[in-house]
């Protein structure tokens, strides 16, 4: 339960991401950009590294258990996510673009946040 009260956040921003990943957006009509979805592939998991390096940090995490929780669980939670799309939904694609647009965005989070928070 302590974890839970404790990284409530990103529970919320992974539930959040897994819903926005099982969507049937092929009916959506928008009209956007080229490589519009690798962009918010990246912002949602800058997001979540984000929000994850937040609550590891103010738990005083060590420095391992700090990259396992901000950068290690959310590679393999959107790997996860991948290959839930490419092998259960026909609906939507797993890609590797996608992957490496996670990755991108998990490292910017958590360096942005370890940047600010040494800051303060």
């Amino acid at each position: 339960m302590n974890f839970f009260k404790g990284y409530w956040k990103s529970i919320l921003v992974c539930i959040c991401i897994i819903c926005l990943s099982v969507l049937n957006i092929s009916d959506a009509n928008v009209h956007t950009f080229l490589g519009a979805d690798k962009v918010v592939h990246l912002l949602m998991y800058l997001v979540l590294g984000a929000t994850l390096t937040w609550e590891s940090l103010a738990k005083k995490s060590k420095t391992l258990k700090l990259y396992l929780t901000a950068i290690i669980f959310p590679m393999l939670f959107g790997v996860a996510i991948e290959l839930v799309q490419y092998l259960w939904l026909p609906q939507r694609t797993g890609d590797g673009w996608d992957i490496l647009a996670n990755f991108l965005g998990i490292i910017i989070g958590f360096r942005l946040v370890v940047v600010i928070s040494s800051k303060l």
